[in-house]
């Protein structure tokens, strides 16, 4: 019966594809592989390239200008100067870099509003000739205010660029509770937007009836309750997209994979 394009093969062939039938041909792949995700190939085509304008007659390398004119030529490279350099980041993870910190922004701005430890709602006593009277710092609400509502629009911006479904779902839900709250955040000098979006009023802010704006981010189950649970939703899937970006070499040559372990503690 014949084999058809197989009956040609024979087991020296095998063996010999598999390198002579022992360990050394997996030795050698698993060598090179760990060559490349160390960067030694990269390093070795990198000293390669830089010296393509070596004398070979005299065997006497061009001088270190010389070879800065090569480097400086995008022609006498096989990649672009900036790749090279490491300047070039895919998109993938830039996009989920900057989504990543901009969730955990939002999220450590509302925690500074629905916090009780050193709250931005704690008052502050003073006395006038009224005796002794506390009243809400309203300064340092605004600017908690303030920075809330920067965080909280960037994150709606970036939703609108993304297709992380779990975050989707999570600012689908904010803008929910935000709409929801419309009349009483303007009460205190927030307005919403017609597309969603938050800005502040600081005179508004200055000369309100602060307790309002306690009652709207301190309460159990209130808006602030709200936002800042969705917040750390959003954010745990900024981690997941992120741990997902492929690993890439940087300018020293070295691969580098991408994960919560190695780049998020730069963020915390």
């Amino acid at each position: 019966m014949s084999v058809g394009i197989y009956s040609g093969w024979s087991s020296t062939s095998i063996s010999s594809l598999f390198g002579g039938g022992s360990s050394s041909g997996l030795t050698s792949l698993l060598g090179e592989y760990n060559s490349i995700r160390s960067g030694a190939y990269y390093k070795a085509a990198r000293q390669y390239f830089n010296n393509l304008n070596t004398d070979t007659a005299t065997s006497v390398k061009t001088t270190a200008r010389d070879r800065q004119k090569a480097y400086n030529d995008p022609t006498k490279w096989p990649v672009s100067k900036e790749k090279s350099e490491g300047k070039v980041v895919d998109k993938s993870k830039d996009t989920a870099s900057v989504l990543l910190s901009d969730t955990k922004a939002l999220s450590s701005s509302v925690d500074k509003l629905t916090s009780d430890t050193d709250s931005v709602f704690e008052k502050k006593s003073s006395v006038s000739k009224d005796g002794l009277t506390e009243n809400y710092d309203s300064q340092r609400i605004y600017n908690a205010l303030s920075s809330f509502a920067a965080n909280y629009n960037k994150v709606l911006d970036d939703a609108e660029k993304n297709t992380n479904t779990g975050l989707s779902t999570a600012v689908s839900s904010m803008k929910g509770y935000t709409t929801a709250a419309k009349t009483a955040l303007s009460q205190f000098g927030v307005t919403v937007s017609d597309k969603g979006r938050l800005s502040v009023d600081k005179d508004k802010v200055l000369s309100s009836d602060l307790s309002k704006a306690e009652s709207l981010f301190k309460k159990d189950y209130s808006y602030g309750d709200s936002i800042a649970r969705l917040a750390k939703r959003a954010y745990s899937s900024a981690q997941s997209g992120y741990s997902g970006a492929s690993g890439s070499y940087n300018a020293a040559g070295s691969y580098s994979a991408f994960t919560n372990s190695n780049w998020l503690n730069t963020l915390i």
